[in-house]
């Protein structure tokens, strides 16, 4: 555990900046839900939702709920951590449309059911979201650390002071990426065994 916050603190720029687009994403998306949620299905951004939902319609257990959602989360992660290898630009973009996402999502919900977001946001996202959110927010802060070794890389073809520099960072890094790693696993982990809790056994009550 002292590891993971020491990982934390050792990456707290990109997790800060990371953390702050997806809020205000979040509040975008929320305060402007109705043009971004036809902006969202045209580019298919709730595609794979939808295809997590039926799958878990076609067999509905909490063992194939469970790996429905920590699969897809999974894939989803480490996608934008392995892609951030393109400058930084995949992890970014997903980063914002979940942030997107997730405002929509609540705004179109309140409307539907009269409820307070803040009411649903505390009773269907954070009882997950607690742990799932900072799993996105890790995984896309180290895909965008990644974009920037690579144009600090180019970078460094031409600056001797920024290739060392970069060279540095990277070391740093590698002290402490498994530990982030493992824990959007087991962080994905657990909210996967939440999220499948509510799925299965509490929404079919209501």
């Amino acid at each position: 555990m002292r590891r993971f916050f020491q990982a934390l603190k050792a990456e707290r720029t990109f997790l800060i900046m990371s953390t702050l687009t997806f809020i205000i994403f979040s509040i975008i998306g929320y305060t402007n839900y109705q043009e971004i949620m036809q902006y969202l299905k045209q580019m298919g951004a709730f595609e794979q939702i939808q295809e997590a939902v039926d799958q878990i319609d076609r067999n509905p257990t909490f063992i194939n709920a469970f790996l429905t959602l920590y699969v897809k989360n999974m894939v989803a992660s480490f996608s934008m951590i392995g892609l951030g290898f393109f400058f930084g630009i995949i992890p970014l973009i997903s980063l914002i449309s979940n942030g997107l996402m997730l405002g929509v999502a609540l705004a179109s919900a309140a409307e539907v059911t009269g409820a307070h977001p803040f009411t649903l946001f505390m009773t269907t996202i954070l009882p997950h979201g607690i742990l799932e959110i900072p799993a996105l927010i890790i995984a896309a802060s180290l895909g965008i650390r990644f974009g920037v070794f690579i144009i600090r890389g180019f970078i460094g073809i031409f600056s001797r002071t920024v290739m060392e520099e970069n060279k540095k960072d990277w070391k740093e890094l590698r002290q402490h990426i498994g530990v982030l790693m493992i824990s959007v696993t087991i962080l994905l982990f657990l909210a996967a065994m939440i999220e499948s809790a509510l799925v299965i056994y509490v929404k079919p009550l209501g």
